[in-house]
């Protein structure tokens, strides 16, 4: 018995696109087209029965992928991905380290590792980049009477000012004053500010 022409249609329309809220629709449509066909024509009704079969697959594989996102955001960094990551920031605290190098590390998409990093850290990645450099700078002033553009170049800052900015923006005093007051001393003071590093996330 020849099918109606809007259960061709929908049937046409399950296999084209994202999946959206039809889906449930189309899949209700393929099995009744299954259905009607199955007396008259076995071969058609099992093309229907693949085609819904295929349409489930992909709502369970979306539904997967949101899941796992959504649970990875939660639950912050694995144990071995906020090992990778923090080891990468210290061997390459030099250099110029991305965001998109640090999701890479941990193997998550961008979006995922920016939720996630928070989770774990309490902080955006570059936030938490920033504040291993202004360390950094506090143990090479600790320890040396280099110039503050060598520490500056050392700690993975484009030049002294930018380190400067930096540091009095986390610290709260400039490098300079900082040196004076506390080079000579056992210990490193911990970095008390961090207001504005969350505006220097979100440029860089």
């Amino acid at each position: 018995m020849p099918h109606s022409t809007s259960a061709d249609v929908s049937v046409a329309g399950a296999s084209e696109g994202p999946l959206n809220s039809l889906d449930v629709v189309r899949l209700s449509k393929l099995i009744e087209a299954a259905s009607a066909s199955l007396d008259g024509d076995r071969e058609t009704a099992k093309g229907y029965m693949l085609r819904a079969a295929e349409l489930l697959r992909g709502l369970r594989e979306v539904r997967g992928t949101a899941v796992t996102a959504f649970s990875c955001a939660r639950r912050g960094l694995a144990t071995w991905q906020r090992q990778r990551v923090v080891a990468y920031v210290e061997a390459n605290i030099g250099t110029n380290i991305r965001a998109a190098d640090l999701a890479r590390v941990a193997r998550l998409s961008k979006g995922h590792f920016f939720r996630a990093f928070r989770e774990s850290f309490g902080e955006p990645p570059m936030a938490y980049v920033v504040k291993r450099r202004v360390v950094l700078g506090q143990e090479l002033m600790r320890k040396s009477r280099a110039p503050l553009s060598q520490i500056a170049l050392a700690c993975g800052m484009c030049d002294q000012p930018h380190f400067t900015r930096l540091f009095h923006r986390i610290v709260g005093v400039s490098p300079g004053l900082w040196r004076r007051q506390f080079a000579g001393r056992c210990g490193v003071p911990t970095t008390a500010r961090t207001d504005g590093l969350a505006a220097y996330d979100s440029v860089n």
